[in-house]
C-alpha cells in the first residue's frame, strides 16, 4: 500500500482535532506529505529518515538536526513494511504517551482505506462484468477471458440465470432484501435490472412489485445474459404498451412481441389507428379494443372492468365495425384488428421516445 497525501492528511486532520499539538506524517522518503503547519509538506525531515532506517520510535530534543524541532517520530506499518512515518512536535517527555496511541490508531485508519479501496475495486470490477455480461448473446462459454474473470469473482456461469427488468429508480432495489448470491445493476435512472437463477428471489420480486405497483419484466433463462435482458425489457415494455400488469413473463408475451414487430400489410388499418387516436372518441374506441380482447371477448366483464353501460360497449364494437370494416364479434376479423391494434401501439410508443 502506499500513503497518499490526502489520506495522510486526512488523518492528520482528525489527530490533530484530538490532541493539542502539531502533527506531520512523511512519507517513506521521509518527506512531509502532510502537516497541520502546511508551509512544512514537500521539506525534508531529516528525524523521519532516522526513524524509516530504525523501525522504531524514536524521540527528538531541539538539537536534532539543523530544521528538527522537539518531538517523536514514528514508523508506520502496513505488511511488514514502512510506508511512512508520523510525528508529533512537542516535547518529547509530554508528547511520547501519545505516540503508540496515535500511531495504533493511523495504522487501523490505513488498514481500513486498504480494506475500502479493495471493496470498491471489486465493486466496480463486478459492474464492468455483469454490464458486459448483459450483452453477450450467444458462445459465452467461448469467451476464454470472460470465463476466466467470472471464476474470479465467483460467479457460476454453469447456472441458468435470468434477468427481470424493473421500472423503478436505483434506490428502490437498494430498500428490499436482495439474496446475496444475485446481482443488481441500474442500467438507467428508471431502470433497474436483477440477474438471478433462483426461484425464491423471483417470486419474491414479483410479490414486491405487484404489492408496490411496480412494472416488473421476466426474461426467460439463459448463460448468454443478453438474450433473457432483452426479453425482460421486452416483456416490460409491451406490459406498459398494453397496460397489462401480469404479462411479466417474456413467454407471455413473445407471440405479442413478434406481431407488434412484424409487417403483415395491415397499414390501412393501423393508419385508421392513426386517425382514431386524433379524437377524445376515437381515443375510447381503441382502448375498448385493448380492453375487449383482454378480457377474451366477454361483454359483462369488458364493460364492467371498463366501468361503462354494456349498451355502451355494444354501440362502442358498432363503431369499431363501421370504422375498419371488420367485426369484433367474428374471430378472424377480430385476429388481424387486433394485430393492427398491436402494430399502432408498438409504434405509437416508440414514437414517443
Amino acid at each position: 500500500m502506499k500513503l497518499t497525501a490526502n489520506l495522510a492528511q486526512a488523518i492528520v486532520n482528525a489527530a490533530m482535532e484530538r490532541i493539542p499539538y502539531n502533527v506531520n506524517i512523511m512519507n517513506e522518503h521521509g518527506y512531509i506529505i502532510a502537516s497541520g503547519n502546511h508551509d512544512r509538506i514537500n521539506t525534508l525531515h531529516v528525524g523521519a529518515l532516522q526513524a524509516i532506517e530504525e523501525r522504531k520510535i524514536l524521540p527528538m530534543d531541539a538539537s536534532f538536526g539543523p530544521h528538527g524541532q522537539p518531538g517523536v517520530n514514528m514508523p508506520l506499518f502496513y505488511g511488514g513494511k514502512v510506508i511512512g512515518v508520523i510525528g508529533i512536535t512537542g516535547n518529547p517527555q509530554t508528547v511520547t504517551p501519545l505516540a503508540s496511541l496515535l500511531q495504533a490508531t493511523a495504522e487501523l485508519l490505513l488498514r481500513q482505506s486498504e480494506i475500502n479501496r479493495q471493496q470498491n475495486s471489486h465493486h466496480d470490477q463486478l459492474n464492468r462484468f455483469l454490464n458486459q455480461w448483459i450483452k453477450i448473446k450467444a458462445d459465452i462459454m467461448q469467451r476464454t477471458t470472460f470465463v476466466l474473470e467470472a471464476q474470479q469473482l465467483k460467479i457460476n456461469l454453469n447456472h441458468q440465470w435470468c434477468v427481470l427488468a424493473i421500472h423503478c429508480p436505483p434506490q428502490f432495489i437498494r430498500s428490499i432484501r436482495i439474496n446475496p448470491k444475485d446481482f443488481t445493476l441500474s442500467p438507467t435512472i428508471s431502470t433497474s435490472i436483477v440477474i438471478t437463477y433462483q426461484s425464491s428471489t423471483i417470486n419474491h420480486l414479483i410479490k414486491i412489485c405487484r404489492t408496490k405497483q411496480v412494472p416488473l419484466g421476466i426474461g426467460e433463462p439463459n448463460i448468454n445474459l443478453g438474450n433473457s435482458a432483452d426479453q425482460a425489457y421486452q416483456a416490460l415494455e409491451i406490459q406498459q404498451i398494453l397496460h397489462n400488469p401480469k404479462l411479466i413473463y417474456y413467454k407471455d408475451i413473445a407471440l405479442i412481441s413478434d406481431l407488434m414487430k412484424q409487417n403483415f400489410h395491415l397499414k390501412p388499418l393501423v393508419d385508421k389507428f392513426n386517425q382514431l387516436s386524433q379524437t377524445t372518441f376515437g381515443k375510447e374506441l381503441i382502448t375498448t379494443i385493448g380492453e375487449y380482447i383482454r378480457y377474451n371477448q366477454s361483454i359483462k366483464i369488458t364493460a364492467d372492468n371498463m366501468h361503462i353501460h354494456r349498451n355502451t360497449l355494444n354501440h362502442r364494437l358498432l363503431s369499431i365495425k363501421k370504422v375498419f370494416k371488420l367485426d369484433p364479434h367474428n374471430t378472424l376479423q377480430l385476429i388481424a384488428l387486433y394485430i393492427a391494434y398491436l402494430q399502432f401501439m408498438w409504434r405509437h410508443e416508440h414514437s414517443l421516445k
